[in-house]
């Protein structure tokens, strides 16, 4: 019979807790019950997931630093401007057959006008600069310049998707084997039977498919606990994971499975090849001509890094100024953005956005870094200057992604509804926090996001944060965010800013510890503990403590509810999964 020990046992110990964190010593960062001193308390069907498999090569390795092939004073010739130059090395890189091996783009210090998109549309190739602000690509035209109204948006404008720079392939799809779900797989554990392994192998990367086409699969990514919506009936889920075992018909992945499988979401395991992979862009600043921001959903596309169907790719050391957006990234699996900024030479703002509350706040621009309809990207050591809409996040159904290291004059840690879940926040200084958690998207595409999503040492200007508000009129720390979410190392500000009301009151579904929490970052520790594991010969993906997750089987599933009862406010009796 279906058990609920595991989540009792998770919540009497987060209840114990706070007697431990109250007889800490003040200064001194609380472990969490949820992590313990390295990891030994963590669940794989906890309230988070592992999120060490996120980035290039799921972390295991290095970013390559292969030589330079070619440079660009080799492509000058006379009558050729900068933007001639640069495309004719990129034409040529490109032409380059597999065969060549890594082929990198050297470009010399100094600035370098470019008045047209550069394109990489061929695996094992890198645009590397002499470093940022040391080589500087000075942009004269957005997208809309160079091609028009964006055939994507109702009205043109270039809001999500395009960027000057840009590698674009297409992810093609195999299908290896039917996954047996009867009895249902329980979220957490990481074997499950299949009708046949002749396509399979020990080592071997997969991608466990759940199929959203009968539209049932968007209620278990809200953990049946809020309504989906319809917008997003079909969307499917995966999670890519190398085969740790195969002993019959039993598979064993190297990691935990992010949701229940069912029969009815139709599972199978596939693979998901991308027609690119291997491409970085590296070591210089991309500089728009300053232009004023024209609004939200009136971007013009001064956009500046696209990735879409690129598997283990990288942006690395790298400036992006006066922008619509930053870094875009759709259809597109471990991808590692790390040591780069989003900045302004000067603000961009025209006055007062009226249509993006808070009311009276000033934008430069749309997104800092998008994540959208892919897996495992990695955001880290970065810098949002730049006062945006949605400076770090994820959007249509981006998933299992990290944000951590950053740093913002004025965050918004954006999760953009349309299924978007299981992303971890880590480790991020928010700067000013008046719009750290408060998140958009159109209503029509559900809550801002699904189960388990992680909110971990969280730091601002004030030492606090409002508590996450959906962009739909609900109030702050409504659970219409998103179901079963965890902040530790969050301090929220609940007074509310209305004067003489009653403070704002947390989701009771949601669990909060609050204060400064060890481990500080939360993907640091998680890569860790899974290198210390795979080092001993142990699986990463199995609990070091209590029982295992396959000795529960999967619950049943609830009837989705549009909203649950809110909890006391902070201060007042706290519900169990406050600590």
């Amino acid at each position: 019979m279906p058990t609920g020990r595991p989540l009792l046992a998770l919540r009497l110990a987060l209840a114990a807790a706070v007697v431990a964190a109250a007889a800490a010593a003040a200064a001194q960062p609380i472990a969490s019950p949820l992590w313990g001193e390295a990891g030994e308390l963590w669940r794989p069907d906890g309230p988070f997931m592992d999120f060490s498999y996120a980035g290039y090569r799921n972390g295991d390795v290095p970013l390559p630093s292969p030589p330079v092939s070619r440079t660009l004073d080799q492509f000058r010739q006379p009558g050729l401007n900068d933007s001639a130059a640069l495309a004719a090395m990129v034409a040529w890189g490109n032409a380059q057959p597999a065969s060549a091996g890594w082929v990198v783009l050297g470009l010399p210090e100094g600035q370098l006008t470019l008045d047209r998109q550069l394109s990489l549309n061929r695996s094992q190739t890198v645009l590397r600069g002499a470093g940022r602000g040391r080589t500087v690509l000075y942009i004269t035209k957005s997208m809309m310049d160079l091609f028009g109204p964006a055939p994507y948006h109702p009205d043109g404008y270039w809001v999500w998707y395009g960027g000057l720079l840009s590698a674009v392939g297409e992810t093609n799809q195999t299908w290896l084997a039917k996954v047996n779900a009867t009895p249902p797989v329980p979220r957490g554990s990481n074997k499950f039977l299949v009708d046949n392994v002749g396509k399979l192998a020990v080592g071997q990367t997969v991608s466990l498919l759940y199929n959203g086409g009968n539209g049932t699969f968007k209620h278990e990514i809200m953990n049946n606990k809020l309504d989906p919506g319809e917008k997003y009936d079909v969307n499917d889920g995966w999670l890519s994971s190398r085969i740790l075992a195969i002993n019959g018909k039993e598979v064993t992945l190297e990691r935990a499975v992010p949701w229940n499988i069912r029969e009815e979401y139709e599972p199978a395991l596939i693979t998901r090849v991308p027609a690119m992979a291997d491409v970085g862009f590296e070591g210089f600043t991309m500089e728009f001509a300053w232009t004023p921001y024209m609004g939200h959903h009136l971007e013009q596309g001064l956009n500046g890094i696209q990735f879409d169907g690129v598997a283990d790719a990288w942006v690395r050391d790298v400036a992006i100024v006066n922008c619509d957006s930053g870094i875009l990234t759709e259809n597109s699996e471990r991808l590692t953005l790390t040591n780069f900024t989003v900045e302004t030479t000067k603000p961009r703002w025209q006055g007062v956005m009226q249509d993006d509350p808070p009311k009276g706040t000033k934008f430069d621009g749309h997104w800092g870094t998008r994540v959208a309809l892919g897996s495992d990207v990695l955001v880290q050591n970065f810098d949002m200057k730049a006062h945006l809409l949605h400076s770090a996040g994820a959007d249509s159904h981006g998933m299992f992604s990290v944000h951590h290291s950053g740093r913002c004059d004025a965050c918004t840690l954006e999760m953009h509804r349309a299924q978007s879940t299981q992303c971890l926040f880590t480790d991020i200084d928010v700067g000013s926090p008046e719009t750290a958690l408060y998140n958009g998207g159109p209503v029509s595409s559900g809550p801002n996001t699904g189960a388990w999503t992680a909110y971990w040492n969280i730091r601002s200007a004030t030492g606090s944060l409002p508590p996450p508000q959906s962009s739909d009129g609900s109030p702050p720390g409504s659970c219409v965010f998103g179901p079963d979410l965890t902040f530790v190392g969050v301090t929220f500000n609940t007074t509310s800013s209305t004067p003489g009301a009653p403070p704002y009151t947390l989701c009771p579904g949601w669990i909060v510890q609050q204060g400064e929490v060890a481990p500080p970052n939360l993907y640091l520790a998680q890569l860790q503990r899974r290198q210390r594991l795979q080092a001993e010969g142990k699986p990463a993906a199995v609990a070091e403590r209590g029982p295992a997750v396959g000795d529960v089987e999967a619950p049943a599933p609830a009837p989705a509810q549009a909203a649950v009862p809110e909890a006391a406010p902070v201060g007042a009796p706290a519900p169990a999964a406050t600590l």
